[in-house]
Order: structure tokens, then sequence, then C-alpha cells
């Protein structure tokens, strides 16, 4: 009797997990994603003048 109830408790905690990964899943992947960054344009020309500056031409 002892095992048959361990049993369904392992079943029953194997299930909420389950589930709480899949309504994790489901709620991250079907919601909008969204990415801002700032000064993007002084970021990319720092970026351009650091490899445009490199001596041993390696960024090329």
């Amino acid at each position: 009797m002892e095992a048959c109830y361990e049993k369904s408790q392992l079943i029953l905690r194997k299930s909420l997990c389950s589930l709480a990964a899949i309504i994790s899943l489901v709620a991250l992947l079907s919601s909008p994603v969204t990415f801002k960054m700032y000064e993007v344009k002084d970021y990319a020309s720092s970026l351009i003048d650091t490899f445009a500056n490199q001596s041993d031409g390696s960024a090329m």
C-alpha cells in the first residue's frame, strides 16, 4: 500500500513539473520579443574604427 502511494505521488509530481514546463514554454514562445539598443550608430562606428585601425589585417 505504501509503495503504491509513493508511486502515485511520483507520477503526480512528474506530471505537474511537465505541465509547468509546457506552460512556461508556450508562454515564452507566444509572447512578443523586443530588443532595444540605444546609440547603435555610435557603437557601429567605434566597432568599424577598431577593425580598421588593426595593423595586422586580420579583420579583413
